[in-house]
């Protein structure tokens, strides 16, 4: 996120990946005016490499709610 950051000139006030990131795109948005998208490729790619550890696999699993 910090080159995002640095893109758009700004340093994120809020703490924490998910508040920055809906931070990031509030001012992509105020900055050019322009919708955001976000693209996920491979969301999934943690998950599989751990699924011989299942554990390990939900707590990946619940980190992706997030988005």
């Amino acid at each position: 996120m910090d080159i995002n950051q640095q893109a758009l000139g700004i340093t994120c006030v809020q703490t924490g990946s998910r508040a920055c990131f809906a931070e990031l795109i509030a001012a992509a948005h105020a900055k050019t005016g322009q919708r955001a998208v976000m693209l996920v490729d491979e969301y999934d790619k943690p998950m599989l490499d751990n699924l011989t550890q299942p554990e390990v696999a939900r707590e990946l699993r619940a980190g992706l709610r997030n988005f």
